[in-house]
């Protein structure tokens, strides 16, 4: 940890746990005070390690570097045959149709439409604190990232989209992946946009997830708006691009 504060908070969590500890014949050592992405063998550590674990996920799922920190981390710091954790992220969408201002326009019986005009594109949120519908029943998978295989960066006009001759391109330059993901509206409404989260595997059938429905989170979830809401009737199809790169 390279935080001050939270390194601190680190060591008092581990000398109220050493006797603990020290009963199950443990030891804790902390590692210098520095990125993981900056660690080297026989300089800041004595040898790679079996099991690598981390948790550098924002409610973005990339914001915080997890995929240039798991792919250092699979390649310099982990043992031949260790486990990395998590090893792979998922990031989930669903179509939503949920109106902002609706329950206050009724309350107040104003109208609040032009207040759409500064909206942003993605809304950090917790869906479940507003009315809201869900479109379709379960959410598709929009992203897979293999976290023990980070492909490289594709070179300009490189196919990334699976399943299709395309070269996808963020911020000027290829995206690492991209995918089209289809679905049905299971029910009939107002297309708002897409609720996003994500969902990351521990191992064993155990997830760690910003899912609006698990009891776990802690994470907040987005919302994509579209740029003009639209009626979809119950089994009009769906399509979802999504793409990523190392932050995002």
């Amino acid at each position: 940890e390279a935080v001050p504060i939270m390194r601190s908070m680190c060591r008092q969590v581990v000398a109220v746990n050493a006797q603990g500890i020290a009963d199950a014949r443990g030891l804790v050592r902390l590692l210098p005070p520095m990125m993981s992405t900056r660690l080297q063998v026989g300089e800041d550590i004595e040898h790679k390690f079996d099991i690598v674990v981390a948790e550098v996920m924002d409610l973005w799922g990339l914001g915080e570097g997890v995929v240039p920190t798991m792919r250092h981390a699979a390649k310099k710091l982990l043992a031949e045959g260790g486990v990395l954790l998590p090893s792979k992220l998922t990031v989930m969408t669903q179509p939503l149709e949920l109106f902002l201002w609706k329950e206050a326009e009724k309350e107040k019986k104003v109208n609040l439409s032009a207040l759409s005009n500064f909206t942003s594109k993605f809304s950090p949120m917790r869906i479940n604190q507003f009315k809201h519908r869900f479109l379709a029943e379960e959410p598709a998978k929009a992203l897979e990232i293999d976290l023990m295989n980070v492909p490289k960066q594709p070179q300009d006009g490189e196919p990334n989209l699976e399943g299709v001759k395309l070269c996808i391109r963020m911020g000027g330059k290829p995206a690492l992946g991209a995918k089209i993901s289809h679905m049905k509206a299971e029910r009939s409404g107002m297309l708002c946009g897409y609720g996003i989260w994500w969902s990351v595997d521990l191992g064993f059938g155990e997830v760690c997830t910003s899912d609006p429905r698990s009891a776990q989170r802690s994470w907040k979830q987005l919302v994509r708006w579209v740029d003009e809401p639209r009626f979809v009737v119950e089994g009009e199809e769906l399509q979802v691009l999504a793409c990523h790169n190392e932050n995002q």
